[in-house]
């Protein structure tokens, strides 16, 4: 997994990958340099990890919030200014 880090804290991040021929399987590779889905888990100190899917979306523009079967399971989208 690749580490992000910030002013909001640390965690890390990788794609998800088929591991299947059919791709119906998917993991998290951290050996993966692209992909359609995304993994990020940031930790929230004592309390535990958060870990949210995205969705690459608007032809790589645009990230939004997923779930493997729901390409964008709520209706925010993230895009880079």
């Amino acid at each position: 997994m690749k580490r992000v880090g910030g002013d909001g804290g640390v965690g890390y991040w990788s794609f998800y990958v088929a591991i299947d021929e059919r791709g119906e399987s998917l993991e998290t590779s951290p050996e993966a340099t692209e992909g359609d889905f995304i993994s990020v888990s940031l930790r929230e100190g004592a309390e535990g990890e958060c870990q949210i899917d995205l969705s690459v979306i608007d032809e790589g523009r645009s990230l939004c919030v997923a779930d493997l079967d729901n390409v964008c399971a709520a209706w925010a989208r993230f895009t880079c200014q």
